[in-house]
């Protein structure tokens, strides 16, 4: 076997384990090693005239995270019904079930993922890394 034909082989079984460990994960909350933001619409009934959605945020975890996305929500007046978290290595998933007019779903998207990408900046200019020893309390 030749050394194109050897590389060719290692690349399928490369990629048919990367297939494999999605489907072996698909009913998992596992975290993605890319930064993603998810909403669609659930099946659950409307309640209060709103209507209830499916979120999942995934990225890269810092400190102030929860209380960043939380902010970010209650500012749009989102309720929350529903959330759960998971965690592997330095990266996050979080999933919730929200109800919400139909008409703030952009702006929810947009506050997600501006929530992420504020992440990715330098943490250099947060007030909150002054202090990397004090407790932190999250809920969302």
């Amino acid at each position: 076997m030749d050394k194109a034909t050897l590389l060719a082989e290692v690349i399928r079984q490369v990629k048919q384990l990367q297939i494999n460990a999605t489907q072996a994960s698909l009913g998992l909350l596992m975290p993605k090693d890319v930064d993603e933001v998810k909403i669609e619409k659930s099946d659950n009934a409307a309640v209060n005239g709103g209507l209830t959605f499916h979120a999942s945020v995934s990225c890269k975890h810092r400190p102030e995270l929860l209380t960043d996305i939380r902010r970010a929500l209650v500012e749009l007046k989102v309720n929350i019904e529903r959330a759960e978290l998971s965690t592997l290595g330095d990266h996050m998933k979080i999933i919730f079930d929200f109800t919400a007019d139909e008409n703030l779903l952009r702006s929810v998207r947009e506050a997600l993922t501006s929530v992420i990408e504020k992440g990715s900046m330098s943490l250099d200019y947060s007030p909150r890394t002054m202090l990397p020893n004090k407790r932190r309390r999250y809920c969302l």
